[in-house]
């Protein structure tokens, strides 16, 4: 089991990988997947509550805005290799904080 240290180390990369990917993903997908545009805010203000210490409450309200978003971190099937990385990175994140947040 890792350590709440390391979650948030996880988390926090994961935010860096996410900030080149989303605008490609999104430049790529945007028109034909518009909840794109609402994953990438749902993912800033995260990064911000995390950053600014939100309470945990404020965070799960974000990430079940975000699984509601992905259904679920559901892929599409005309994801590219980007996307995929996108939702399974945000589908990791998920599952890192909710449990340190435990």
């Amino acid at each position: 089991m890792e350590s709440a240290k390391e979650g948030l180390s996880f988390v926090k990369d994961s935010f860096s990988t996410l900030s080149v990917l989303m605008p490609v993903v999104t430049k790529v997908h945007g028109s034909r997947h518009r909840e794109l545009k609402d994953v990438n805010r749902l993912v800033s203000q995260l990064e911000v509550g995390i950053n600014g210490k939100a309470d945990s409450k404020e965070l799960l309200i974000t990430l079940n805005q975000l699984r509601q978003t992905t259904n679920g971190y559901a892929i599409p099937s005309d994801a590219c290799e980007g996307f995929k990385k996108e939702y399974r990175l945000l589908s990791k994140i998920d599952e890192t904080i909710r449990t340190a947040v435990k």
